[in-house]
């Protein structure tokens, strides 16, 4: 059988990269799964720019990568199945294919919840996901979502069809980071905690968060990213943007090792957004065996709090930041226990190796169907 792929990016140098035996997180192998020496052929078209014609028609009508969504269209005689994420960057095939313009399947995973009134942003946003979500709804043939939160909120407000009532749990590659031993810090003054990310960021809350005490923030952002209030950054803050210049496949590695020597990583959010904004970032805390404070973002796959391994704070409360930093601080031993039941939590469920066999087991039954 041959898959599309859809990305709208380019998936050739990491490919390579992976080929060469080079170490790299399996998280951000979405095909990985798919081993193209057993039952299946990839098949990756080149995101490439249309003429001037072409992009004003997408800019017009809100459709992201217009030219590649045209030629995947046009070229699905090359193909028997599309596997690709809920998104904007894909609303033309879904809505092709629900037209029947596009006579293949698309098998579909999807990390936002089909639930709009979830998030704070305008109602203009609102009602262009609400949209998008619906054409997804009638285009995809069946849609797996990332964890058993987004699906649930998703029925709160649609009647989803039973092919688009599928959970596969996504999960950090803990194996890649268990490949990273951590060094022991001598002294409190080499302790730090970590914060990375751009997604829906509020490092200026955090930062004045920090400006009432003395400990140390390593921020892996530019400075500037960031509007900063146009205070001066205390000295106890640090923006490393080290990762986010660096093209470099290598660089997980770096970001591994930044982890590890952590003391703990804080994850603050600036809006309740219809997506899991932060998961990337508290499963590979988790998978580090780090404790974890995050803005308490309702999508969530699981509660920090009860599952003891952080601290949960809630939008915009600089106060409560303030005391979970001094929490964890001053009661080093509690933080370690966070950090082994978060280890644990990770390495026995929330991890790569299951949601690669749950996803294959999904994408087995569904292609199984397909043929009868």
């Amino acid at each position: 059988m041959k898959i599309l792929y859809a990305v709208n990016t380019s998936c050739d140098k990491v490919i390579d990269y992976v080929k060469d035996g080079n170490e790299f997180p399996k998280t951000y192998l979405w095909w990985d799964y798919l081993n193209p020496d057993t039952r299946h052929e990839l098949i990756f078209i080149d995101n490439r720019k249309g003429n001037k014609v072409i992009e004003f028609i997408g800019k017009t009508f809100f459709i992201p990568n217009i030219q590649y969504q045209i030629d995947a269209i046009r070229k699905q005689n090359e193909y028997d199945v599309i596997f690709c994420s809920l998104d904007h960057f894909h609303v033309l095939i879904y809505l092709c294919r629900f037209l029947r313009i596009l006579k293949k399947p698309i098998f579909g995973i999807s990390h936002y919840s089909f639930n709009y009134k979830v998030s704070t942003e305008s109602w203009y946003w609102k009602m262009r996901w609400k949209i998008y979500s619906n054409i997804a709804i009638l285009g995809f043939d069946y849609i797996a979502f990332l964890y058993e939160s987004l699906l649930k909120k998703s029925l709160e407000l649609n009647n989803l069809p039973e092919r688009a009532r599928n959970v596969i749990q996504w999960g950090a590659d803990v194996d890649f980071f268990d490949k990273y031993v951590p060094k022991q810090s001598a002294t409190t003054q080499d302790l730090y905690f970590m914060s990375i990310g751009s997604s829906n960021r509020d490092y200026d809350l955090l930062i004045e968060a920090f400006r009432s005490n003395s400990y140390n923030l390593k921020i892996y952002q530019k400075l500037g990213f960031f509007s900063t209030n146009n205070k001066k950054i205390p000295p106890n803050v640090i923006f490393d943007d080290k990762f986010d210049k660096s093209s470099s496949l290598s660089k997980h590695q770096s970001i591994r090792e930044a982890y590890k020597e952590s003391y703990a990583v804080l994850i603050p959010l600036e809006k309740q957004y219809d997506n899991l904004t932060g998961i990337t970032v508290l499963l590979e805390a988790i998978a580090c065996g780090k404790a974890v404070v995050i803005t308490d973002n309702v999508l969530m796959p699981f509660d920090v709090e009860e599952e003891g391994i952080g601290i949960k704070v809630k939008y915009g409360d600089k106060q409560g930041w303030i005391n979970a930093v001094n929490y964890l601080m001053k009661n080093p031993d509690e933080t370690k226990k966070m950090g082994k039941k978060a280890y644990l939590l990770s390495k026995t469920k929330y991890n790569y190796n299951n949601y690669k066999r749950n996803l294959a087991n999904e994408f087995f039954d569904f292609t199984k169907n397909l043929s009868k």
